[in-house]
């Protein structure tokens, strides 16, 4: 008896708790297909609080075993921000879309975990009134919280016993410590805490704080000058923008203008290389008190969440309809203006200057700690987390040093170390919203923390584009040798039919008459000069065809069709070929030359150079900035974004032995800056030779990396012995290895202030390394053995195998990966290969299915290459860079060539570590380097999609820096849009080129709202450019604006000569014949 009323009584309480979960349960979420079910429940409501706080929550339980998988609490930061906020923008089940419907987010972190999200304080979104002042500190939050859980527990009440975690992010860094401390020691019953994560937590006002303008100057965002004077007059008050303490009044004038030159309005702070929302946004900076934004921004997303998540979750969540489905209000009821953050919160919050004290107690009580960081925030920056950590605030232990993780798609994700109590983990590319920007790996790091490295290393993951275009799922494709058929240009192959049929015709008539001849021994006088008249006419019409046809001309070298593309769908030009240098060493150097989209008649004439040394200019043109791409299916694509959009562009394989550049030349005496200089001005002239038409147009040289070598000594020749026809206006270069010292020595710096090596690491490089790290960098002279050691280790720790230094933030190639790190080639036997990372049109294999390409037969037909074929193409030529003899540096160049009229723009792509930023910026403005002042602060520049491209500054004699944002060593790769209109603005001048028109990807149509305008901001003006001939041009336009004038090429003058020689041998026969024969003739009669 006793035994069926405790029966029935748990019964009775089961079905009560049942009860009250239903009358929280979502039934209908508008928006979200109902023909597609959720593999999941979810609840969302209020919970009262003695005080009568209504807080807001929304529950979904585990997508695998709800039945027994953890529960975990979600905290977003502010003070005052909502955590709706991250359910729908970051880590939540939800994704708003720009329709205002709601599709599945593949990342939501309640994969394996029940998860709750909780808007806290009170006021904050859907969570009641505002209150009093007295009301909005970090102990009376966790107190609530703590109530709140209490109830949350006895409403879900099979969830009891389960293990718990507690995460968040921002100024949770405050909200957990607090909250986690109170609760170890005021448990709550049958609630099992097992530990707590945060990401990119506000820890501590001083040292966050101070950590920020570092950041700041080392991710480009403040000039150098700027940046030193602010360390110099604030001193320790650097942080001040974070706290209630008054800066001094001369440290807050330099801090505000160093908001200034990163315009922080236009900039999105948290998520430093991601674009800013163009719709109207209600994010508040709520972490910088003093800060005095004019315009309120939000951090970028990516993965299955785009740039205007937040305000299009705030339109979503603003709707009636959504508000009574997830019982905010019940129908006809009150309505609730929601916010993503809360101002009248945010300025009533007393925040605690530091949570460090409660680290001391909570570390002592055998909880799993996570702090994590992505590390491309500015706000809440690793920079300061690694401080707080270390030396600066708890000083733990280190228990196993800085190395790399992996995520589940095979890619460096970031860098973890391990401490007494403590796990510190970077998320590489993340923003301060990591799970936002890098889903999958913001996902595998939170279940690694809760179920442990083992477990998790055994998980399947969903696998998006990114990971298949790097190859994860490819097989490793082989170079194809085969033979696919001749591939001949159609205007080539008509030529030469035309030709050939006359030589025929010719040769036909002269065997007719020789025939004669020898069957009746005469001519007749009519009939021989009949026969003269003929191959007079046939001469004559021959040399007309020869001299004034411009299809004809150019047919040597036009390339026709290419493995997927027809030349009649190229909406330009193009050829391709090697030219004969008249030299003692014979080179025949290899160009690609692509006349402009818009007007090739009239277009400046610009050549390309990729560096190396030893590097081919044709990997730059598929995988960079040329007008096509390889494929992975070992077709050719069209890159909208090629730089011969409005310039005549040649890419030429230099030095000999490069490329299809040949021969190899001897090891000894040729592989020098004087030598490539030299034969570059060779070519030139050739060149101009063979396109006439082009003479008197502006000429501007450009490249990257030790073309930073390879550009000031060609230029430097071209001023001294100036090619006849060639006009130099300037030359442009990106990310330039320009002074071996100055360049290597900001290497390492680079590496510490981008979260590639730990602090320790750095200071140990700057003891052993006596300060001068480019000892051991770009060359190994005086490179003492701690030194190099300590260098070793730094690459090591930064796992430079696995990880693409020259885009830091970039995928590497699963597939086959040969390419070579040639700056530094004297280390790449201790540290492994390296491989390059593209974006845009142009995938993260990019490189070997350009070589692929490049080694097909058919294709190096195409492209006319000489002897025997196919030959072996590679991208960078290992016997050049080893025999190289590198000049330490170009400066001495720079004092000669600036000043002198040439318009000069050295830029540099942020996120490369090889030849970074920093470098340059030094060796432009210090003492050691060319010391030149500024002409124009330092400012950002915008792209045609009104985002921030980078930063700019202009120097006396002529010289313009720009950086370029979230760009790597290869610009025009992952930045395409900017990258072209960098190089579209130093052609044209800004002015012109703010009023041209440029595609539009999909970045940029998130970023606007999928409302986006082709045409750059700018004046409303007549278009002088015609930028309008790139939509309608046709193949008949291409031909006609391109014809060249009274060219020979040397294939028509061959065959001409070939038969003109026949002719004339056939005629001295005949001629011989009727000498022989004249008594004969005269016997007969006319016909």
């Amino acid at each position: 008896m006793k035994l069926a009323i405790q029966m029935i009584t748990a019964a009775m309480l089961m079905s009560a708790t049942g009860a009250r979960k239903d009358d929280a349960l979502v039934t209908h979420l508008p928006g979200l297909d109902f023909q597609k079910p959720l593999s999941f429940k979810h609840y969302a409501g209020h919970l009262e609080l003695k005080e009568k706080e209504k807080l807001f929550y929304w529950y979904t339980e585990s997508q695998s075993d709800p039945e027994n998988d953890p529960i975990v609490l979600w905290l977003n930061g502010g003070p005052g921000c909502s955590s709706l906020g991250g359910l729908f923008t970051e880590n939540g089940p939800f994704v708003v879309q720009d329709d205002l419907s709601v599709k599945v987010n593949r990342y939501s972190w309640n994969r394996k975990v029940n998860m709750v999200w909780l808007e806290s304080p009170a006021g904050v979104g859907f969570s009641g009134d505002v209150k009093g002042p007295n009301y909005y500190n970090d102990d009376v939050i966790a107190a609530k919280t703590r109530e709140f859980l209490s109830l949350f527990f006895s409403k879900f009440s099979e969830l009891k016993n389960r293990d718990f975690y507690i995460t968040g992010e921002s100024y949770a860094g405050m909200y957990i410590p607090y909250l986690v401390d109170l609760m170890v020691e005021k448990p709550i019953e049958d609630v099992n805490l097992q530990g707590f994560a945060i990401g990119n937590p506000f820890t501590d006002n001083i040292i966050d704080g101070n950590a920020y303008i570092d950041y700041y100057y080392s991710h480009a965002m403040v000039s150098l000058e700027a940046y030193e004077e602010i360390k110099v007059r604030c001193g320790a008050h650097i942080g001040c923008l974070f706290d209630e303490t008054p800066c001094p009044a001369e440290c807050e004038v330099l801090l505000e203008q160093a908001e200034v030159e990163a315009n922080a309005d236009a900039l999105d702070p948290y998520f430093i290389y991601g674009d800013k929302c163009l719709l109207d946004n209600t994010q508040a900076k709520a972490l910088r008190k003093r800060a005095k934004p004019s315009v309120l921004v939000s951090p970028t997303h990516r993965g299955d969440i785009g740039a205007c998540a937040d305000s299009l979750t705030h339109a979503y969540l603003n709707q009636r309809s959504v508000q009574e489905a997830i019982h905010v209000t019940k129908p006809g009821g009150k309505y609730v203006t929601w916010k993503g953050c809360s101002d009248p919160v945010g300025d009533l919050y007393q925040s605690s200057p530091s949570s460090l004290p409660k680290y001391q107690n909570i570390l002592n009580h055998d909880l799993k700690v996570l702090i994590y960081s992505g590390d491309a925030d500015s706000v809440v920056n690793f920079v300061g987390t690694e401080r707080w950590i270390g030396g600066q605030g708890l000083k733990l232990h280190i228990k196993e040093k800085w190395h790399a993780w992996f995520g589940p798609d095979k890619q460096l994700a970031g860098y973890e170390q391990m401490y007494n109590g403590l796990t510190f983990k970077t998320v590489k590319g993340a923003g301060h919203m990591v799970p936002a920007v890098r889903p999958l790996h913001g996902l595998n790091l939170f279940e690694c923390f809760v179920y442990g490295q083992n477990a998790c290393n055994k998980f399947l993951y969903p696998i998006d584009d990114n990971e298949i275009e790097a190859g994860l799922t490819v097989v490793d494709q082989n170079v194809d040798n085969t033979v696919n058929g001749n591939v001949i240009s159609e205007n080539k192959s008509q030529a030469s039919l035309i030709l050939i049929v006359a030589c025929g015709l010719i040769v036909m008539l002269v065997a007719v008459a020789i025939q004669n001849i020898r069957q009746r021994g005469i001519y007749q006088r009519r009939c021989a000069n009949g026969y003269q008249a003929v191959l007079s006419v046939t001469i004559a019409a021959l040399g007309a065809m020869l001299f004034a046809s411009p299809i004809i001309s150019y047919d040597a070298h036009r390339v026709g069709d290419l493995p997927g593309l027809k030349q009649e769908d190229v909406p330009f030009n193009h050829y391709a070929g090697q030219l004969h240098l008249p030299t003692v060493t014979k080179e025949k150097m290899f160009y690609w030359y692509a006349q402009s989209r818009r007007s090739p008649e009239s277009d400046p004439i610009v050549l390309w150079l990729n560096g190396g040394p030893g590097c081919a200019s044709t990997e730059g043109f598929f995988t960079e900035n040329g007008p096509f791409v390889a494929k992975r299916d070992g077709s050719v694509g069209l890159n909208p974004y090629g730089w011969n959009a409005r310039a005549n562009i040649i890419w030429v394989d230099s030095p000999s032995g490069v490329g299809f550049s040949q021969p190899q030349q001897a090891p000894v005496g040729y592989y020098n800056d004087d030598v490539v200089a030299d034969r570059l001005r060779r070519f030139l002239l050739e060149f101009l030779a063979k396109y006439p038409e082009l003479k008197s147009r502006e000429f501007y040289v450009t490249g990257e990396s030790y073309a930073g070598m390879y550009v000031p000594f060609l230029v430097e020749r071209l001023v001294d012995d100036p090619v006849e026809g060639l006009n130099l206006k300037g030359f442009a270069i990106g990310n330039p290895l320009t002074d071996m010292e100055i360049d290597g020595n900001a290497y390492m710096y680079y590496y510490y202030t981008h979260g590639l090596i730990s602090r320790g690491d750095y200071l140990t490089l700057l003891e052993y390394c006596d300060n001068d790290v480019a000892q051991c960098m770009f060359m190994d002279v005086n490179c003492t053995t701690r030194c190099e050691e300590a260098v070793l280790k730094a690459h090591e720790a930064a796992d430079t195998d696995e990880f693409n230094h020259y885009y830091i933030y970039g995928d590497v190639c699963h597939m086959r990966n040969n390419q070579r790190s040639a700056l530094h080639l004297h280390l790449l036997d201790n540290v492994g290969p390296k491989i390059q990372m593209y974006r845009g049109v142009v995938g993260p294999c990019a490189s070997d299915f350009t070589e692929a390409l490049l080694n097909k037969l058919d294709v190096q037909q195409a492209v006319h290459i000489e002897g025997e074929l196919p030959m072996k193409w590679v991208d960078c030529q290992s016997y050049i860079s080893r025999n190289y003899i590198r000049t330490v540096s170009s400066l001495d160049k720079y004092r000669k060539l600036l000043g002198n009229g040439l318009k000069v723009l050295i830029y540099s792509g942020d996120a490369d570590s090889v030849v970074n930023f920093i470098g340059t910026q030094r060796w432009i403005t210090e003492d050691d380097g060319l010391a030149l002042k500024p002409a124009s602060p330092w400012r950002a520049w915008l792209g045609p999609d009104n985002q921030i491209a980078g930063y700019h500054q202009q120097f006396e004699l002529g010289l313009t820096f720009k950086t370029v944002k979230g760009a790597g060593h290869m610009v025009p790769a992952v930045r395409p849009l900017h990258g072209l209109h960098l190089f579209d603005c130093f052609l044209y001048g800004d002015d012109n080129c703010t009023v041209m028109s440029y595609p539009a990807g999909l970045f940029e149509r998130e970023a606007a709202g999928n409302v986006f305008d082709t045409k750059a901001p700018g004046p409303p003006q007549e278009d002088v450019y015609h930028d309008a001939v790139f939509a309608k041009q046709t193949r008949a336009t291409i031909l006609q604006a391109s014809a060249p004038n009274g060219i020979v090429s040397s294939a028509t003058v061959s065959l001409f000569v070939c038969c003109a020689v026949l002719l004339l041998a056939a005629t001295v026969y005949a001629s011989r014949h009727r000498h022989q024969n004249g008594q004969n003739r005269q016997q007969y009669q006319p016909i």
